[in-house]
């Protein structure tokens, strides 16, 4: 078995290796996980929630949302 010294170096060497391992991974899958991700956030598909009902049976629920959001 080796001093502390020793088993602190060995860790401190592994701990830089896989470091380096995670650098070369996030830079080789970056540009990836950026395109994935912006077309999650850029695909938005507005829908009036299940749960909605108006408080007038012929009003739309555009009408109810320019009735309380539009100032006029």
């Amino acid at each position: 078995m080796g001093s502390k010294e020793d088993i602190a170096a060995k860790i401190e060497a592994e701990t830089r290796q896989k470091m380096n391992e995670m650098n070369q991974l996030v830079a080789q899958h970056k540009k990836a996980v950026i395109e994935k991700l912006l077309s999650l956030v850029y695909d938005i598909d507005p829908q009036v929630h299940r749960n909605f009902r108006p408080a007038h049976s012929e009003e739309t629920p555009f009408a109810f949302e320019a009735r309380f959001f539009v100032k006029g």
